[in-house]
């Protein structure tokens, strides 16, 4: 790759971080992956959900927050008449510890995964949360829909019929996800074979931390791009390919 296809790529990044809402509002953008676990001691992993051919609400929500309270039962509703097909999880977003979420979960019902970020502000800053309660409704294929309770039926159903709707996300050729594997991020993706193909992993400061070259096939791969004990925290995975250009994701790593 040419010193100005990087440049290019570098400042496209540092534009990304400086606030821009460019994750929502692309559509070629996926999900951030993502994996927590439960005040129960169940690790979640939302890319590996995806595969299984879920659909994933995520509902962001507070203790004290009194509207977060009322919406239990709507989102109750879908887990029960959706079983098998959906997923929700409920992520206390106001620094709570998973005893406390445990003890609101018993006086307020509800039967899906609860989750305490006690105070990482991680996914927040991920998801572009500012206010809560905030949904997202994450189809099979990764596309998101920001909705309110009282839509996130009618995403659920849209997600359940993507080659029906046409402003929904459909899965692209080169179309990659990722997941943490000890000191290895592993990324797998498809793309016909056209020539080198390159991975970049950039800091916050836009700095390539770790990068790869392949020579994809016609099927899904796998590279391990090695991290080398880079600290935690949120990071952009950059694809580069000869026949789409540039894609990209923000991933957080543990």
């Amino acid at each position: 790759m040419n010193q100005a296809y990087r440049t290019i790529a570098r400042y496209f990044f540092l534009f990304l971080l400086a606030g821009t809402s460019f994750t929502f509002q692309s559509k070629a953008q996926s999900a951030p992956d993502f994996s927590l676990t439960d005040v129960n001691g169940t690790t979640h992993h939302l890319y590996t959900e995806l595969e299984a051919g879920k659909t994933v609400v995520l509902d962001f929500f507070g203790l004290t927050c009194g509207s977060c309270q009322t919406d239990i039962g709507y989102l109750e509703n879908i887990w029960l008449s959706h079983e098998g097909a959906v997923s929700i999880w409920a992520l206390e977003s106001l620094g709570f510890t998973p005893e406390e979420t445990e003890q609101f979960v018993s006086e307020y019902g509800g039967s899906y995964p609860r989750f305490a970020l006690e105070g990482d502000n991680t996914l927040l800053d991920l998801y572009q949360v500012t206010f809560i309660p905030r949904y997202f409704v994450i189809c099979p294929n990764g596309s998101i829909k920001p909705s309110i309770v009282e839509n996130i039926e009618n995403h659920v159903e849209a997600c359940s019929s993507l080659l029906s709707q046409s402003e929904l996300i459909e899965p692209e050729e080169e179309n990659f996800y990722w997941q943490v594997n000890q000191q290895e991020l592993r990324v797998h993706f498809r793309e016909p074979q056209q020539g080198p193909s390159h991975l970049y992993l950039y800091n916050s400061l836009g700095k390539i931390v770790s990068s790869e070259e392949t020579i994809p096939s016609n099927s899904f791969e796998t590279i391990n791009l090695p991290l080398n004990n880079l600290p935690s925290g949120v990071y952009f995975l950059q694809y580069l390919s000869p026949k789409h250009g540039s894609s990209g994701q923000s991933i957080f790593l543990p």
